[in-house]
């Protein structure tokens, strides 16, 4: 069915308006925070909001948007000896969700405004293609392979993908780079304000694991890292050609792309689709943030 341009119109009026809503609901408000000392509060608001465990393994796909703001101090040694290893896995999943899908929420409105306005805006699109290290044409009049550049690269990364490789890279929330910096993803910098490894790899200069101000600022970087690096090409070109041929882009799907982000190559991706599969992460490919007001979880410092 052909739809008219005013049709198309007033459907990308709709998905803005949508979408500005979202992102007002996003800003954080002191009165919105949550104070939290120890997993049983926490459990006690997961079990109010209708989060607990036992409704998450029975397959939620409305998530509340309870927001952590960084990864507890006590995560490694309290928490590993209040928690059973299940019971860990359950909450770092419950944590990380929502920012995952916060994050993809701030990429479908940048999507959606390529969408509707294309080159209209050329200081938005030109702060765009920036951010997404698509070079800009040296010629006039070649804007449409700039948008076809950027179309490939802002689209949302599949939650259990995201949440796998958390799992993956920062053993569940406990690293020393999670609990010290917030980094969930193992991304490196050499801007000089990372944290040391001790096992630095050799040939790659004098790197260090990027840190970051809070989890939601790791889930962003990771995000924007599988959207723009060389390395991840083939990730973006199995993603929009599964999308154009009304497939599942899916975790599962998409992990095969990513033995580049590992020096385990293979090994890593087949670790991936384990985790994908053993913890029923699939579903949250198709799970949406509910429309309830936001809540932020501080942990409170032992």
């Amino acid at each position: 069915m052909n739809l008219s341009r005013k049709t198309l119109a007033l459907l990308f009026i709709l998905i803005l308006i949508i979408l500005t809503v979202s992102s007002l609901l996003l800003r954080r408000q002191p009165e919105h925070d949550f104070a939290f000392s120890s997993y049983q509060e926490l459990e006690r608001l997961f079990s109010q909001r209708g989060y607990d465990s036992r409704e998450w393994e029975q397959g939620l796909t409305q998530i509340p948007p309870l927001y952590l703001t960084r990864i507890p101090q006590h995560w490694t040694e309290e928490g590993a000896a209040q928690l059973s290893i299940r019971e860990k896995k359950l909450l770092f999943f419950r944590w990380l969700t929502p920012l995952v899908l916060r994050s993809n929420l701030e990429i479908m409105a940048e999507q959606a405004r390529l969408a509707r306005e294309g080159g209209k805006d050329t200081a938005w699109l030109q702060a765009v293609a920036e951010k997404y290290k698509v070079p800009l044409p040296s010629r006039q009049g070649r804007d449409g392979e700039l948008l076809a550049a950027l179309k490939l690269r802002l689209a949302p990364i599949p939650p259990s993908l995201a949440l796998a490789q958390a799992a993956e890279e920062s053993g569940w929330g406990s690293s020393r780079f999670a609990v010290q910096g917030n980094a969930l993803y193992g991304q490196w910098t050499w801007s000089g304000t990372g944290m040391d490894s001790k096992e630095r790899q050799q040939g790659k200069g004098k790197y260090q694991v990027a840190s970051f101000a809070s989890p939601a600022d790791s889930v962003a970087a990771y995000m924007l890292n599988l959207n723009t690096h060389p390395s991840y090409q083939e990730f973006r070109s199995q993603r929009a050609a599964l999308v154009d041929s009304g497939r599942p882009a899916g975790g599962i799907q998409l992990a095969q792309t990513l033995s580049r982000y590992s020096q385990r190559g293979q090994a890593y991706v087949e670790d991936l689709r384990l985790l994908i599969t053993k913890n029923h992460l699939q579903r949250l490919d198709q799970a949406r943030l509910s429309p309830d007001p936001p809540l932020y979880l501080v942990p409170l410092q032992p």
